[in-house]
């Protein structure tokens, strides 16, 4: 006699089997991690970098004599009110390009208030900084720069801060710069100068190829802000 308790027995479906245990051995189940992303080579980090350089140099070139003077104008203003440089005895500079971020206002301030400015030379596969006492210290040299003349005495102060030129930056302080390297041996060699980029906003992006030898800055100064990026995460 069939209990209502052996119907309900017979009419059980048998369970299926665990799929890990099924013929051929353990099926992997997606747990929701992910392959990690492959690491780019030498070679696409370079193509990366070229490109942002290309289309930085022709938004930089593309302003207009009036759109630079007011950038520059502001840029300036947030530079000297930057008490790491408003109260340094010598500050290590740069003479920029036509097309860069403006710095020659900033010398000339420098300069009439007595701080020391020391600007870059290049010298064989590296650069060193002398500083001058007026504008009229400087002539052209490497790649059209305006350097220090030869009669100029080599700066020695390696706590210095240090305004940082560049093509495009990220806020944590990732810098691209022309591609000499030049920045990133300086201060690999003398990591103990701050260093300030300048740059105007639009040459801020979320994100850069770098590589290992590449130069993170400490700050930022832009003709709207100054960004620390000392304690941003990379």
């Amino acid at each position: 006699m069939e209990t209502s308790e052996s119907r309900s027995i017979k009419g059980k479906k048998p369970a299926q089997k665990d799929a890990g245990l099924q013929k051929g051995g353990p099926v992997q189940r997606d747990v929701g991690l992910k392959e990690p992303a492959p690491q780019k080579t030498g070679a696409q980090i370079q193509a990366e970098k070229e490109a942002v350089r290309r289309q930085m140099r022709t938004a930089l070139k593309a302003l207009s004599p009036g759109e630079r003077t007011l950038l520059d104008r502001e840029l300036t203003r947030n530079v000297l009110s930057f008490p790491e440089l408003s109260d340094a005895d010598i500050v290590y500079a740069y003479a920029s390009l036509p097309w860069e971020p403006g710095t020659w206002d900033i010398l000339r301030f420098f300069l009439k208030q007595g701080t020391r400015v020391a600007l870059p030379r290049v010298e064989k596969d590296g650069m060193a900084f002398y500083e001058i006492r007026s504008l009229s210290d400087l002539t052209e040299g490497a790649m059209r720069l305006m350097e220090p003349a030869m009669q100029t005495i080599r700066a020695r102060a390696p706590h210095a801060p240090m305004l940082v030129p560049g093509m495009a930056f990220t806020e944590n302080g990732g810098r691209l710069g022309k591609g000499g390297g030049f920045y990133d041996k300086f201060l690999a060699a003398e990591p103990g100068h701050p260093s300030i980029a300048l740059a105007y906003e639009f040459q801020l992006v979320p994100h850069l190829a770098l590589d290992v030898h590449d130069r993170r800055v400490g700050h930022i100064i832009t003709e709207k802000r100054c960004i620390n990026c000392l304690f941003r995460p990379l």
